[in-house]
């Protein structure tokens, strides 16, 4: 989890310090391997290879929008909502602003960052098992591919 503390001035003009939260799960990362063609890798390839600012400013947008949450009190959760109002607002406050400048124009502060919301070292072999296992049941018969 990215715990990251951003300073900005709001719309009022009020000097402002928020915490934010930045988490993918290994489960919402298995679901981004699984719901992008290439894979997880190809996600990750794709900041590092990107050439233009579009491609690295989209990737870090998707990528901010399926990690951003706002943890309960209680620690259990991180609450998050892609499509919802609760990311929109955040994406509407100059805090979104902060991090987007930020993220693109330091590319060792964008590498830490993602690497703390992406637990790559532990859904590496999980990822691998995923594909391994769905090959091997493909192969064999007992699953099919959709057509």
């Amino acid at each position: 989890m990215r715990k990251e503390i951003i300073k900005y001035t709001d719309w009022n003009g009020t000097p402002r310090e928020e915490t934010f939260y930045f988490n993918l799960t290994r489960t919402e990362c298995i679901r981004l391997h699984s719901d992008t063609p290439g894979g997880l890798g190809e996600v990750l390839d794709r900041i590092v290879k990107a050439n233009d600012a579009g491609t690295i400013r989209a990737t870090f947008e998707d990528l901010l929008g399926r990690s951003y949450g706002v943890k309960s009190e209680d620690g259990r959760r991180l609450i998050k909502g892609k499509n919802g109002e609760m990311f929109q607002a955040f994406t509407e406050s100059m805090a979104y602003d902060e991090l987007i400048v930020k993220l693109i124009s330091e590319p060792g502060y964008a590498a830490d960052f993602f690497n703390d919301v992406i637990p790559v070292e532990q859904i590496k072999d999980l990822v691998d098992k995923i594909d391994r296992n769905a090959a091997q049941l493909t192969a064999a018969g007992q699953i099919t591919q959709a057509k």
